[in-house]
Order: C-alpha cells, then structure tokens, then sequence
C-alpha cells in the first residue's frame, strides 16, 4: 500500500493538512532545506524554521481556537497568551524530538505505518481497510499521501518517546485530593467594567499624531495578496437525471446497513449501588468489600426501599442522591459485561455482588426497551435518494478526474481551451484576499487553495460536498502597504481608540488603588459580582475570558485590572468556598488522577526536551513574529 501512496503522491488527491489532526500534531515539524536568513525565523542546528513555515502554522493554530471559541477569542487574546511565541517554541520542540527519537533509536517500520493507518476507523467499510475510504478522506483534506505518511509515521514515533519518558510517572491521594480542592473550590467575584469606548468622545488626534501613528504601524494596515481564478464546478445535481437506483439496491443497502444505521439499541433502565474498591486495594480488602455489599443486597432482597438503600450507602454520589437511578443506557454502553447481566434479568430483579473496575455493585432492572429496527418501507425512498447522490457523485468524480488530468498533461489543452472543447462553462471569480468569503462552490477551500498556486497553473480536485470544483490561477496581486492618505481616516480612528484604552486603563489603575470598601463608594461606578464559578472555566461569568484573572485567584484579596475582550475591568475577591473532599466521588478522583498524571507526563516531556536543547545550538529569530 504504501508504495500505491508514493506512487500517486503527485495525483489531485494532493494538499496541505489534515484537518482531524490534533494542535500539537501541527507543531510537529519544520523543514530540512536550508533557507536564506533572512527568511528564518528559527535555526537548530542546520535545520531552519522559515517565516512561512511559522505563519502556516500559526495560523491553522489561530483557526483552531477561533473554531471552538468563536468571537470570544480574538487577536488581542492571543497576544496576551504569547501565542505566536508559543507556536514557535513548540514547532523547535517537535523537531527536537524528532532528533532525540532518531539518538534512542525510536523508528516506525513500514509495516507498523501500515497497519496503524488500515486500524483508522474512517478508512474502515464493514470492519475492513477500504481503498476508496481512504481516498476519499484524503481528499477531502486536502492531503497528500506522502504528507499522511510523515505525519503518522512523527506521530507514533513521538508517542513512544513520550511513554518511555514518562514510564515511571504515578499520581498519590493526597495530590488527587489537594487538586479537587484546586478544582471544586468556588469563588465569587466583584468587578468594575471600564468601556474605553465611553472615552473616545473627549480623545483628539492631530496631524502629526497621526502620521507618527501610521509610521509605527504601518504593517497593520498592509492590503493584503489577492488572486483572481476561472473555474469550472461539477455539480452532483447536474448528473442525477442520469442515473437510477433499483429497490433491489436499496434492500441490499439496508440489510447491510441495518444494524449501523436503521436500529435503535435496545436500552437498560436500571438503579444501582457501588460499593467502591481502592485501586491498590489487596485481597483481604477486596472480600471485606464483598462482605460489605452482600449485607446491603440481603436488605435490598428483603423488600427494603432499593431507593433509600442507595442514598444511604452508594458511593457514586451522582447516582446515589437520585436513588441510584442510572436512567436508560444503551446495553452496549455498559462494560465489564454489565449490559449482559442487565438484559437477563427482568424488571424488579435485584442482582449482586456484581464486580466491575470500579468496586462492586448491587443493580435493580426497572425497565427494558428491546431493540427496534425501522422496516425497509419506511425508509427505502430515503435510501434510494441517498444511492442516486452516491451514483450521480461518482458520475462527477469521473468527469472532474478525467478534465484534471487532461488539462495538466496535455500542455496543448487550458482550462478555457478545454472548456470550449467540452462545452463546460468557466467561471471567473476575484480578485480576493485570502480571508474574504466569495460566493463560490468550495467556497473557504477555493478561495485558500488560490493563495498556494501561482498564476496559470491548475489547482488540484477540490471535493465540495456536492460536487466537485478545478480551477486556474488568473491573476496574482502582491501585497502592499498604502500611502497615508489612502488610509488616513481609519489610522485616526484607530488611534483614537488606542488614547481611549489608555485612558481607561488610567482609570482602572487610579480605582486599584484604593481599598475595597471605597471602591463600592465610588459614584458613577457600578459594582458586578459574578456570582460563585469554579476554576475549571474558561470563561468567568460578566467578565469573560481572562486567563491571568483565573491563574491569579489568590492573589485578588486586593483589586486587580485585567483586559476583558476591549474592556478594562477592575476585579477584586467577595468570597470564597472550600471544598470537602469527603463529598469527591469515584469518577471525578478517577479523571482526576488521569488529568494529573497527563499534567505530570507533559512536565517530564518539557524537562526532557529542554535538556536536549543543551545539545543543540538553536537560534530564535523574534522579530520575525512581529
């Protein structure tokens, strides 16, 4: 397989990243060529990190944030996390561990390489590696073969640096129980909300201002590239008129499909109470437990209230408060062979003791839902629609692949002389800088794709859901910075609102000095408390994302400012909650300890990278993160 994948590394199957890969897979990397210095923005040894190399990154790091935190997260919250100095620290770690990985002598055969991409659950189709599955995914993002090669192969070879690393780390009680305290405590904070805005009324900006301003920053007001394209789309709506899809097709889909896609699970309602084991727990403690439980069943088995049993005496604290109930759960859902005791018993059965990984329980069924199938007729139309996209994408597929290929090897054929020939219809679009929204099939990839190619050449297939799209670089436009004047009115705003922030800020600094009781004296201030919020945020309640506010808790027995998104807000403690450990249940000392030991794991990685960094002669270049 992996010489299929070299083999085809050039076809349109082609491009950058693939978008399932996790942040820290990104970092992983850097190039092996050697770039001018000019043009580098970190050296170890003879290998260089390149300004493209950083900004690629950096950005897909951005959207990455930007994607699961949406507006909260802007630019002025990555400056304040360092992030584009995060980024870069990080890309010369994963380089450095990929040369300790080669000093210890940690490879990946080609044969672990292809039994780890034939086990990814989305190259599967029935429960076996599939070919076009795996085309399929690549395409979609927009990778090369070769580029998932590298990528698979760096990621298990960093994971078994990491195991061995981190091989003889172990988390104690008292650490879990000093970390719930950490977690579980609630704080309840007073603030003060400062809006510059409400300053840009008394702010001026003269002419001389001004162009000082535009001098200092004049990058941040470059016009960015822009490209213009010609495409032709392959709608899958165009070919469904050419296709059929059979009943009998439509039967073989759904008796194969039946179980996955048509079968609602059958469902458990059950109560149950767990009498937790320690892990360490030895063998003369693992039977007293078992005593322990067998007492309570024999009380369930009498007829007493199972409800009642279970508040008394569960140790799953979520369950037990609502009589440990564990509501409907699907048969499959449930481990160490539960779901099979479960379903044979009947509604009032009363079972135990029933061992499992996390002690011993007492279970009684309340409810059994069987599994339900919904009948072919009920969704054969549904089906039979889905199997004509299917045919009528294929239809596509082979027309676009076929354009592709003409049109990249015959160097008599463009993508307008082509066009011409078949009678297909090209489109022009642009110019557009990179982050504009166009209208276009494949709209965000389109208009990304644009940016990699240069004028006249034709891009790769691009998959847009529906169909399918090819296009041809017309123009490229180099970045430039206006003159002043072209700008002038948007320099004074933006200076305006830089003086208005000061001026905020000002205010905020002269209110921190002051004691708590006379700040809520203050006139024309309005004092806000957030109400009580463990540190497990992200965002504090009224005030938002403010990470040095949360990092620093114990620290706000005295006012403190701190940004909030374009607020200045002025943060001081009302009250705090002690946790009781004795309330911590058996899950949350369980994710605890796992949260631990990955803390702890990371912390041996990082004091082992940074002691291979001393053998290395490595190079920051900061200015270039500018």
């Amino acid at each position: 397989m992996l010489g299929y994948l070299r083999k085809h590394a050039r076809s349109w199957i082609t491009k950058l990243i693939f978008g399932l890969v996790i942040v820290v897979f990104i970092f992983w990397g850097g190039s092996s060529y050697l770039a001018r210095m000019e043009n580098m923005v970190a050296q170890i040894d003879k290998h260089t990190i390149s300004i493209q190399q950083f900004s690629k990154t950096y950005n897909e790091v951005l959207e990455a944030y930007q994607q699961r935190y949406g507006q909260a997260f802007n630019e002025e919250m990555a400056k304040s996390m360092n992030l584009k100095e995060t980024v870069l620290n990080q890309m010369v770690d994963g380089y450095i561990m990929e040369l300790e990985a080669k000093r210890l002598g940690i490879f990946v055969t080609d044969a672990e390489l292809t039994e780890a991409i034939q086990s990814v659950p989305a190259f599967m189709s029935n429960g076996k590696f599939d070919m076009q599955a795996y085309e399929r995914a690549l395409r979609y993002y927009n990778l090369t073969p070769n580029e998932f090669e590298n990528q698979q192969k760096k990621e298990i070879v960093r994971a078994r640096l990491a195991e061995i690393v981190a091989s003889n780390i172990g988390v104690t009680k008292k650490e879990i129980e000093a970390s719930f305290r950490d977690r579980s405590d609630k704080f309840n904070l007073n603030y003060i909300r400062i809006n510059p805005r409400d300053y840009e009324a008394k702010m001026s900006a003269s002419a001389g201002e001004i162009g000082a301003y535009y001098e200092k920053n004049k990058e941040a007001y470059k016009i960015p590239p822009k490209a213009s394209i010609a495409y032709i789309s392959f709608n899958v709506s165009a070919y469904k008129s050419m296709v059929e899809a059979s009943a009998d097709d439509a039967k073989q889909y759904y008796d194969t499909h039946k179980k996955q896609l048509y079968t609602t699970p059958a469902k458990i309602h059950a109560r149950h109470i767990l009498i937790a084991v320690p892990e360490q727990a030895d063998e003369k403690m693992i039977e007293q437990k078992r005593n322990e439980t067998l007492k309570i069943y024999e009380e369930a088995k009498s007829g007493k209230d199972f409800a009642m049993l279970a508040k008394k005496y569960s140790h799953d604290t979520a369950s037990a408060s609502q009589g440990g109930d564990l509501g409907f759960i699907n048969k499959d859902d449930l481990g160490d062979g539960i779901g099979n005791i479960l379903s044979a018993m009947k509604p009032g059965d009363i079972k135990g003791p029933v061992q499992s990984s996390l002690g011993f329980h007492i279970f009684k069924l309340e409810e059994k839902k069987d599994e339900v199938s919904r009948s072919f007729e009920e969704v054969s139309g549904g089906i039979i629609e889905g199997l004509k996209n299917a045919k009528a994408k294929d239809m596509a597929y082979n027309d676009v692949y076929s354009t592709y290929t003409k049109i990249y090897e015959d160097p008599n054929y463009d993508i307008y002389g082509y066009a011409k020939a078949h009678n297909l219809n090209v489109i022009q679009a642009g110019p557009f800088a990179e982050k504009d929204v166009v209208e276009i099939p494949g709209g965000a990839i389109v208009v990304k794709d644009a940016f990699k190619y240069p004028a006249g050449e034709i891009s790769d297939v691009i998959d847009t859901g529906d169909g399918y799209v090819i296009f041809k670089v017309t123009k490229r436009i180099s970045a430039r910075i206006p003159s002043l004047a072209e700008v002038k009115d948007k320099v004074k705003a933006d200076l305006i609102k830089e003086k208005a922030k000061d001026a905020a800020k000002a205010r905020a600094d002269q209110l921190a000095k002051l004691n708590k009781d006379e700040l809520s004296k203050q006139k024309g201030l309005k004092v806000q408390n957030t109400g009580l919020f463990g540190l497990s945020t992200w965002v504090i309640p009224g005030i938002g994302i403010t990470k040095d506010t949360i990092d620093n808790m114990n620290q706000l027995v005295s006012p403190k400012v701190y940004n909030a998104g374009n607020d200045i807000v002025v943060v001081w403690l009302k009250e705090r909650k002690t946790a009781d450990v004795s309330t911590m249940t058996v899950d949350q000392a369980k994710a605890i300890r796992e949260g631990l030991l990955n803390m702890k794991q990371q912390e041996a990685m990082t004091a082992f990278i940074s002691q291979a960094k001393e053998r290395h002669k490595i190079k920051i270049n900061k200015d270039k993160l500018l």
